[in-house]
């Protein structure tokens, strides 16, 4: 496989309506694999959001977003972000490749 479209920079404002938080998973690397499926690798603690009456600075590239959900990467599950809620994200970048995405963003701001 090879690697991921980079999606973003974008800035993005909705209402989050489905959110989940996912704790750090470590990857162990697959021998003899290129890119970062062939190192050890952690997925941060983060929450996952999909959205509702969302405004974005690039509606194609949120487009190709969608499929994959808007990740934030929080270290607890302690209600930071939470269905309901209108937020701001600025800067929202995603990277990959055949091992996963990463995820990038300046800061978010709660409304």
């Amino acid at each position: 496989m090879s690697q991921a479209q980079p999606i973003g920079p974008i800035d993005l404002d909705g209402i989050i309506h489905q959110v989940t938080w996912h704790p750090a998973q470590f990857i162990p690397a697959i021998p003899m694999m290129s890119g970062s499926l062939g190192r050890d690798r952690t997925i941060p603690a983060h929450y996952k959001l999909y959205f509702e009456e969302v405004e974005v600075s690039d509606r194609e590239a949120y487009g190709e977003l969608m499929g994959y959900g808007v990740i934030v990467n929080h270290a607890q599950d302690d209600g930071f972000l939470a269905a309901g809620m209108r937020i701001r994200i600025y800067g929202l970048q995603m990277l990959g490749d055949e091992g996963g995405m990463q995820t990038f963003l300046d800061r978010v701001e709660i409304l």
